[in-house]
């Protein structure tokens, strides 16, 4: 969608990417005593690259979007490690039965 002006204060979601967009690629922390103004012209150019699809990184479209889909994916990732552990670990009990079986 298309970002105005106003959405800064009036959308959350907003300028919760515009916030981590200020951290990340302007290196100016959340809680900073910026000028109105100054403020003005960052959200600015945030909107111009937004609303052309510059941005440098997905992310700052919907940074909690993004946030809750890496989660996710550390999630499966480690739910599939844990498996393949689970599973190694009855493999062996299962050769270990076998083995003990044959004596």
């Amino acid at each position: 969608g298309i970002i105005k002006d106003s959405d800064l204060m009036t959308n959350t979601k907003i300028k919760r990417s515009f916030e981590v967009w200020m951290e990340e690629e302007k290196n100016i922390p959340q809680g900073s005593n910026l000028a109105r103004w100054e403020l003005g012209d960052y959200f600015k150019t945030f909107a111009e690259d937004f609303n052309t699809c510059t941005m440098p990184h997905e992310k700052y479209y919907d940074y909690d979007k993004w946030e809750m889909e890496q989660y996710n994916k550390r999630k499966q990732e480690s739910k599939q490690k844990s498996s393949a552990l689970g599973d190694e670990f009855e493999f062996r009990e299962e050769q270990r039965h076998q083995a003990e079986m044959k004596k």
